[in-house]
């Protein structure tokens, strides 16, 4: 019975081989299930991990395009193809499941950063252009002094209890002896204010508070970070 039930629900949509006749002849032929159309319909469950980062929407991009892509070729070889309602469902659910991660990121993001907090990241920080005069992008240049936030790894350092400040790195590949490998503007200096202390941690970071802009630094006139965040809020 349960042989019957599978056969009758699921192999007119997993299993495609349909046989028909030649128009001449009467002889028999299979057409074969797209393949683009069964990795589309694979693919589309991944499109939940939308809701984790941006960097994931690349997943619910390649579904869809392997759907559209399977459904074209279908279209234009009807005689060896088939596949439609394989590639219509992987679409379909790639739809919902991306629609579903996205809002689910979004009221994360929205959920996680402070009101009144303007979220930057660190590829925000980044020069303009290789070699620019001036490394600090305008955007940033015209947060300096506005509260931001912003999220990263603590650099490891000597202190590791109680710490009223720290480094925040993008990552958290770098050691505590790689300080003069890393960019500058990946290097963002954390000083908590008020009574406001915390502890050193491996766990992503998120700090928010004024935005300050060393343009001395940027110009070469004396050393130190790019970027200071006079943080008044940390998670």
């Amino acid at each position: 019975m349960a042989e019957t039930v599978f056969q009758q629900t699921f192999r007119p949509l997993l299993k495609e081989r349909v046989r028909y006749a030649f128009d001449r002849g009467g002889g028999l032929r299979y057409r074969s299930v797209s393949s683009m159309a069964v990795l589309s319909l694979a693919l589309a469950p991944f499109s939940l991990l939308t809701a984790f980062s941006w960097l994931t929407h690349f997943i619910p991009m390649v579904a869809i395009a392997l759907a559209l892509g399977a459904k074209y070729r279908i279209h234009r070889r009807p005689d060896v193809l088939v596949g439609s309602r394989i590639a219509t469902a992987g679409l379909l659910l790639t739809l919902v499941l991306w629609s579903v991660g996205t809002a689910g990121l979004i009221y994360l993001q929205m959920k996680e950063v402070p009101h009144g907090y303007t979220p930057i990241g660190f590829e925000m920080l980044a020069p303009p252009n290789p070699g620019a005069e001036n490394p600090i992008p305008p955007d940033i240049e015209k947060l300096d002094g506005e509260k931001v936030y912003i999220k990263g790894h603590m650099y490891p350092g000597r202190q590791s209890i109680g710490l009223k400040s720290f480094l925040l790195v993008p990552t958290v590949a770098h050691c505590k002896f790689c300080a003069s490998q890393i960019p500058a503007h990946e290097i963002v200096q954390v000083e908590l204010v008020a009574d406001l202390t915390t502890d050193y941690t491996s766990a992503p970071t998120g700090v928010g508070g004024r935005l300050r802009v060393d343009k001395d630094v940027a110009k070469g006139k004396k050393f130190g970070h790019l970027y200071k965040v006079e943080a008044d809020y940390i998670r």
